[in-house]
């Protein structure tokens, strides 16, 4: 008798503990479909959010000598502007300049120096990245609901490399005249780390360096405009 009602409680344990397995599994695949999307969206606006606002200090608003330094322009007789060259030592110091700084910004999120929403500074202490502490809430279309719910860690780290490079355009401005603009473009690779995945995000950033009114027009066969565009620098994040 004891032996039949043994068996039955071992039958009852086995059904429930494989219950909770597939109840487990229910959970973790609806998080991972519809909370973990809207998790990691949450994460990268922030992260934009966070480097635009970084990037934005280095503009260094209308600095004709920059221009100057780093582009080579070319005119026909006719004073059209038919080509665009880079002066590469001017490239290097300029798009290096940007680099270091952006790189030392990185260390310095990576180690807590940040205002970013729901940044956790005791889980991120002395680790090679950062830990978001989000909201389930945040995953529901409410508003009201938004910041409820328990907090779901989210760890991010800058990996790989920060790719920087020029990118100049030439517009026609009006008569005779060229508006010139110098962009410094950057690429930053990041690693989102939720409870059930991991995702890279690669971004690309542009800043307005420099813009001037030039003499000499854009020729019509480059419809008004003349673009060109150079990598220059690779920095690894360590």
């Amino acid at each position: 008798m004891k032996n039949k009602r043994s068996i039955k409680i071992k039958h009852i344990i086995w059904i429930v503990l494989f219950l909770i397995f597939i109840n487990t599994l229910i959970l973790l695949n609806t998080f991972n479909k519809n909370v973990n999307p809207k998790l990691e969206k949450v994460v990268e606006m922030d992260i934009d959010k966070m480097i635009n606002n970084i990037i934005n200090e280095y503009s260094l608003k209308e600095d004709y000598d920059t221009i100057k330094n780093i582009l080579i322009i070319n005119k026909n007789k006719n004073n059209e502007i038919i080509d665009i060259d880079f002066n590469l030592a001017s490239l290097y110091n300029f798009s290096g300049h940007i680099t270091d700084e952006l790189k030392n910004d990185l260390s310095n999120l990576e180690l807590g120096k940040t205002n970013m929403d729901y940044y956790d500074e005791y889980l991120s202490s002395n680790k090679d990245y950062f830990v978001l502490m989000v909201p389930y809430g945040i995953s529901s279309n409410n508003i009201y609901f938004s910041n409820l719910g328990p907090k779901i860690p989210v760890k991010v780290k800058f990996i790989g490399s920060i790719l920087t490079g020029v990118k100049t355009k030439v517009t026609d401005y009006g008569i005779n005249n060229s508006l010139i603009e110098v962009f410094t473009t950057i690429n930053i690779t990041s690693l989102t780390i939720t409870p059930v995945a991991s995702k890279r995000n690669s971004r690309d950033f542009e800043i307005l360096a420099a813009s001037k009114i030039i003499e000499g027009k854009v020729p019509e066969i480059y419809g008004g405009t003349l673009e060109k565009s150079s990598n220059i620098t690779k920095t690894t994040l360590e």
